[in-house]
């Protein structure tokens, strides 16, 4: 079996034993979001920690891409200032929009 069956597994039966023990869907929505977004964040510095070491091992490197192509950036906002003054930024300026974020109702 191969590690991503073998979590998949694992959050599974997890699952299923919560179910089985308090059989509320909600908390089971709940908990198996909590489980996987530790999940995400321990694979995150494991692989962080696996690439450094492969590279202190001598079995990869970091290196830049030689046909790399930089792309225009547009200026920051105190860049733009600086350049072109207060007023002219106030006069091209864009707000950003509210995003919707995930949150539990009940």
């Amino acid at each position: 079996m191969n590690i991503q069956n073998t979590i998949r597994a694992y959050i599974n039966s997890e699952i299923d034993a919560w179910v089985t023990d308090h059989g509320d869907i909600a908390e089971v929505m709940r908990a198996e979001i909590a489980a996987l977004e530790e999940l995400k964040r321990a694979c995150e510095v494991k692989i962080r920690v696996s690439q450094q070491l492969a590279i202190e091992e001598g079995y990869a490197a970091k290196r830049v891409d030689p046909n790399f192509k930089p792309s225009e950036l547009a200026p920051t906002k105190d860049m733009y200032i600086e350049l072109h003054g207060q007023a002219a930024f106030d006069k091209v300026k864009r707000l950003s929009q509210p995003q919707p974020k995930f949150t539990w109702i009940a």
